[in-house]
């Protein structure tokens, strides 16, 4: 007997990228990582679902300001291969070998030690799962700059241009810390094996993180920043176009 015990649903977003027929979904948020000083060292980690080939040049999130160009964003480089891309600050990596499937899964884990250490010490690396996939990147440079670019998730925002390289994709638990808590690949086991159960909240590092949306919402237009910040994502209309807009997933396990 009684009242059946109150079960909390797990959620994420879908996106439909910007190619051809695609309705150009995306979702804004007011997050500016020079607001956190990220160049001083950052972690990001998020759950991803490729929905389309990563055969072009597309964003799962981030930004991107051209005048100087600092680049915060998390994809794919495109030139017709099928390899990831990470922009941080000034350097847009490219060549980073991927080893994801389209409806399956993954998340990632960006760690960059920060331009306070010296040239050859200033360590960006990548993760899928558990499986590094960026080693020796130890030079990456990142001048302090305040270029006001808010990041988007499912595309980039881009200086002038608002929404580009959209991708189709759904996404889940985007956690941003501002300081680097991992650089061996610790950080990155922990959250894989803590699965769709992990919570950035009440993790050993909770004390810095600057931006986290759990997109646990199931409806509605608007993406919750539960770090405490208020960078709330909101749902993008596209020209005008006011039903492109993600679609909320219940999921059960990544």
């Amino acid at each position: 007997g009684g009242d059946a015990p109150y079960v909390v649903k797990n959620y994420a977003l879908s996106f439909s990228g910007d190619r051809s027929g695609a309705t150009d979904s995306h979702a804004t948020t007011t997050f500016n990582p020079d607001t956190y000083s990220l160049w001083n060292g950052f972690t990001i980690s998020f759950w991803v679902r490729p929905d389309e080939e990563m055969n072009q040049k597309s964003v799962i999130l981030g930004s991107r300001a051209s005048s100087p160009v600092a680049r915060f964003h998390f994809g794919f480089s495109g030139a017709g291969v099928n390899n990831i891309g990470v922009g941080i600050g000034g350097n847009d990596v490219t060549g980073i070998n991927n080893p994801m499937e389209v409806g399956r899964w993954y998340n990632w884990v960006v760690s960059y030690t920060g331009t306070q250490g010296s040239a050859g010490n200033r360590k960006l690396r990548l993760w899928v799962n558990t499986d590094a996939r960026m080693t020796s990147n130890n030079s990456t440079a990142w001048t302090n700059q305040d270029e006001g670019m808010t990041i988007y998730f499912g595309g980039r925002n881009t200086e002038g241009s608002g929404y580009t390289s959209g991708f189709a994709c759904a996404l889940d638990e985007v956690a941003i810390y501002n300081t680097c808590i991992d650089s061996d690949g610790t950080f990155a086991n922990e959250v894989y094996n803590g699965g769709i159960n992990y919570d950035h909240l009440t993790n050993d590092y909770a004390s810095d993180l600057v931006g986290y949306w759990k997109f646990n919402e199931g409806s509605g237009t608007t993406i919750a920043d539960v770090s405490g910040n208020g960078n709330n994502g909101t749902f993008g209309a596209i020209s005008g176009d006011t039903t492109a807009h993600p679609i909320w997933e219940e999921i059960t396990t990544y």
